[in-house]
């Protein structure tokens, strides 16, 4: 039953992931034939049928998907739409953003933004005069990608609210989803400290009180797992519901169905109202399934094994929602029990259908150790911190959460209703003291991703060699292999100099790296709602691309669009050697126009501003050029026309032919003047500007003047984030990732197909 289970579900994976990606569907489906011989399982035609159905539902879905996006996106300006509110609307003073299922003018689920909004709750049905707007993403090596985020969650378009209102839905579904809310009221109501927000988030589901820094905390502490509804939660919320079961038993005595039966049926039907309670996520689906697995074979007198649980949930889950495989929590959800089942063989004992754990106390100490192992390849794959702190937390963290937090916090749930409330308040005074204990841990053992000089196949196989030596034939002579080969690889690596533009929307960061050094010139963005581009994008990026520590900062000014971000940096864990910038108060060492350093191929030099110069604002900004034996980069900040001409007089420019050339000031009208393009005769140039800002920039004579020059235009918000490799006779583009992407559901964009790229270089030589 394992192997077919597997088989099937392997099959369904590759017929989706070949449907969701732009490559041919034949070498995955051959792959799942060759996955059925080794599995032993020679039914050719029941695998090929599955993975053309995983095909067929992945492709299904994307292009429902694509002709909803585009059906919505070509309506009138304004639209009115009808529908209901299908998830828990995050408010604040300002606005409230949503989930919305409209019903008319047609079915879709769309992303709703409504500023000044009346009050507010799941279920309500509203009628909306909206303006719809494509949900459009930062593209970097990490970081949050909104487009990935709306496809997994069907979400066709932005919506911004003119006008409406709403009322109470009358269906069973959106009563439940008011009752979901208004549970999750009151309890924030009854509850003080962190505990109003982290109570909401293990009853209902509702993580809406948790902010940036909470989430920040559970990732650092490797504690973010408990704010899901675990397998561990719900089987405990099954095992309270058998009570019931035992209880009618012994009142009906002889009469009663088998005891097993009752508290199997009463355990499945808890289980399911508590993952109808907690919103039912894909975390809380394969905690319910799998839970639901054993006891439907209790009910039906049937054998069960773990593995074919986990598998069952994972193929019924793919089968349900195809769009679900692109979303992490997937993932590591399914990662997480499956790395428990492969280390716990050897200490589960099955009979029939009741599982027993040996000793689970003396259990939980290599369990959590196995995680730890067993989700470090996940973990780098995705940017997440990691410690071997993190054992330590979870075996103080788990047991208090699951064994005497949330039954408590059940319990008080319960008893809000008829003014029982003591319950309720024991469990936030216990998780408030948790909360405590983790940011004290958290200074101490600070968490922090990590790098490997190798593929993360082999951190993989290094894992699953750890986590099942003896499943593993060879295993004694594999394990030095992999070791050999990690280290062969790691040693030949090699990193040429290259200029990374980050896509960070209105405003610039642009990376430098060459060897082990690297250089960063701006931060990026930074708004007054708490989100900056240097915790948001710089940080992960880094992370992706191996880097931990910065040589040297250079903020050319201090408007937000260029040091919003540095805020972020500074909170980080990253090193930074050296910064130096422009600001009126001067906050930070000044860069002044004169200075140069050098690395091994590169060098350094910036061109303004000059000591004598009060500071202006734009004008001020740290105008930097860098060059190799043969071209150049400029990178002019924000300075206008009248900065570029002083600087054309001094000459500086005319060190070495520029091969790409920031555009000032995102390409406003107020700079890259027509003397500025003629003196540089950049063969190519970069506008660091956010998807249609408000301020159209790049300008429409800019964009003239350029055509005029013949220099070709990249766009961040239409490329997304680009790199470049500084060769001995050019600076070779060699990645677009809007262009480039290899998910078929973020849009292309306008930047310049990928057959144009290469020409770029030849522009230069």
């Amino acid at each position: 039953m394992n192997g077919l289970l597997l088989t099937l579900s392997a099959a369904l994976l590759c017929g989706l992931y070949a449907a969701l990606h732009p490559w041919p569907a034949l070498p995955w489906l051959v792959g799942a034939v060759a996955l059925a011989i080794v599995t032993g399982q020679h039914r050719s035609a029941t695998l090929l049928a599955t993975a053309i159905l995983g095909l067929l539902l992945g492709q299904a879905c994307l292009e429902g998907f694509r002709h909803r996006q585009i059906q919505w996106l070509a309506e009138p300006e304004f639209q009115v739409l009808a529908g209901t509110i299908a998830d828990l609307p995050h408010c604040t003073q300002d606005s409230c953003g949503f989930s919305l299922k409209a019903q008319t003018p047609d079915s879709a689920a769309v992303k709703v933004h409504w500023r000044q909004a009346p009050e507010l709750r799941a279920g309500d049905f509203c009628v909306l005069t909206v303006t719809l707007k494509p949900i459009w993403s930062l593209l970097n090596p990490a970081g949050f990608d909104a487009e990935t985020y709306a496809f997994n969650r069907q979400w066709v378009a932005n919506a911004n609210v003119i006008n409406g209102g709403c009322r109470p839905g009358l269906g069973w579904w959106s009563r439940w989803q008011g009752f979901r809310d208004q549970l999750s009221f009151r309890l924030r109501e009854a509850l003080h400290g962190p505990s109003a927000s982290l109570i909401p988030a293990l009853v209902t589901g509702d993580r809406r009180g948790l902010s940036t820094h909470d989430w920040a905390l559970l990732g650092d502490t490797g504690t973010a797992h408990l704010m899901a509804i675990s397998g561990l939660h719900v089987s405990l919320v099954a095992g309270l519901g058998a009570l019931p079961g035992l209880l009618l038993f012994a009142f009906l005595g002889p009469r009663s169905p088998p005891r097993v039966v009752l508290c199997a049926g009463f355990g499945a039907l808890a289980a399911a109202s508590y993952a109808g309670l907690a919103g039912w996520s894909v975390s809380t689906q394969r905690a319910c399934l799998m839970l639901l697995a054993p006891l439907g074979a209790v009910l039906f007198r049937r054998p069960w094994k773990p593995w074919s649980g986990l598998l069952l949930a994972l193929t019924v889950i793919l089968l349900l929602s195809p769009e679900s495989a692109t979303g992490r929590g997937l993932w590591m959800s399914f990662f997480a029990v499956a790395v428990l089942l492969m280390s716990a063989s050897s200490r589960l004992k099955t009979d029939g259908s009741t599982l027993l754990l040996r000793n689970p106390w003396v259990a939980l100490i290599p369990v959590q150790w196995a995680l730890l192992i067993g989700l470090l390849p996940l973990q780098i794959a995705l940017g997440l911190p990691t410690t071997l702190a993190f054992v330590l937390i979870n075996l103080i963290a788990v047991p208090w959460v699951s064994l005497l937090i949330l039954p408590m916090a059940l319990l008080g749930t319960a008893g809000i209703l008829i003014d029982f409330s003591w319950p309720l308040q024991f469990a936030g005074w216990n998780i408030n003291a948790l909360w405590a204990l983790l940011h004290w841990i958290d200074e101490r053992f600070p968490a922090s991703p990590v790098h490997f000089p190798v593929p993360i196949w082999i951190i993989a196989a290094l894992s699953v060699c750890l986590l099942a030596p003896r499943q593993l034939p060879g295993w004694s002579g594999i394990m030095p292999g992999v070791i050999a080969l990690a280290i062969s690889l790691g040693s030949n690596r090699s990193s040429p100099a290259r200029l990374h533009v980050f896509d960070v929307g209105q405003g610039t960061a642009t990376l430098i790296t060459e060897g082990d050094q690297s250089l960063l010139i701006d931060a990026g963005p930074g708004h007054e709602s708490g989100w900056n581009a240097g915790a948001a994008v710089i940080i992960p990026s880094l992370n992706a691309l191996g880097i931990d520590r910065l040589n040297q900062v250079i903020i050319s000014h201090a408007d937000a669009d260029h040091a919003g971000g540095l805020a972020g940096l500074v909170a980080s864990e990253l090193e930074i050697d050296s910064l130096i910038g422009v600001s009126e108060d001067q906050r930070w060492p000044q860069c002044r126009g004169g200075q140069s350093w050098q690395w091994s191929t590169l060098t350094f030099r910036t061109w303004h501003p000059g000591p004598w110069l009060p500071y202006l604002g734009n004008d001020s900004s740290c105008v930097v050029s860098v060059f190799n034996q043969q071209h150049q980069v400029v990178l002019p900040g924000d300075i206008g026309r009248l900065i570029e001409n002083r600087l054309l007089h001094q000459q500086i420019h005319q060190q070495k032919p520029t091969s790409l050339l920031l555009l000032g000031h995102h390409g406003s009208d107020t700079s890259t003047s027509y003397q500025w393009l003629s003196a540089l005769q950049p063969a190519l140039s970069v506008a660091t500007v956010g998807h249609q800002n408000r301020f159209d920039m790049p300008s429409f004579r800019v964009r003239q003047r350029l055509a005029r020059q013949a220099v070709p235009l990249l766009s961040s918000a239409e490329c997304g984030y680009l790199v470049f490799h500084w060769t001995d006779h050019s600076l070779e583009l060699k990645q677009a990732s809007r262009s480039q992407t290899s998910q078929p559901w973020h849009s292309p964009g306008l930047c310049p197909e990928p057959f144009f790229l290469p020409r770029v270089s030849q522009l230069s030589n």
